[in-house]
């Protein structure tokens, strides 16, 4: 089962007016794991930012008609995070990075992908300091109408 976890989540200093610097500095520690153990760590991590590109990309069908790359404004290259279907079984997916290019998660089912992805989202919005919870549920809502 994949597992897309967030710790240590705070808002970089500094005042925030745009939603884009919102998503951008609500940041923590990213963990993608599976059963057999972690497949990308990442420290002060744009989680918001992800949350709401991963929302919008699985609320775009009922299973996207192509696979996801993370392209954020914190990072040049993207695909930090990639979810792609697996070459020979086009039902099941595997969740990856760029920034490991040999580790990949194991195969998971689009339900899986689902789950993982509505967790994340659901942690981001416990966890998010009450000042801006309002905006990181606009922001997540907006992404997913599912």
């Amino acid at each position: 089962m994949i597992k897309i976890d967030v710790a240590a989540l705070h808002l970089e200093p500094g005042s925030i007016e745009l939603d884009a610097e919102l998503e951008a500095r609500f940041v923590g520690r990213l963990t993608v794991s599976d059963s057999r153990g972690t497949v990308f760590a990442e420290d002060e991590f744009p989680c918001l930012e992800l949350a709401r590109a991963l929302r919008s990309w699985c609320s775009s069908a009922d299973v996207p008609p192509f696979d996801f790359e993370f392209d954020s404004m914190s990072y040049p290259e993207p695909g930090l995070i990639w979810i792609r279907r697996d070459a020979v079984n086009d039902d099941e997916w595997r969740v990856g990075s760029v920034a490991e290019p040999t580790a990949k998660s194991e195969l998971a089912s689009w339900a899986e992908v689902l789950q993982a992805v509505d967790d994340l989202a659901e942690r981001i919005v416990v966890v998010a300091p009450e000042v801006i919870h309002p905006r990181v549920i606009r922001l997540l809502s907006s992404a997913s109408d599912r």
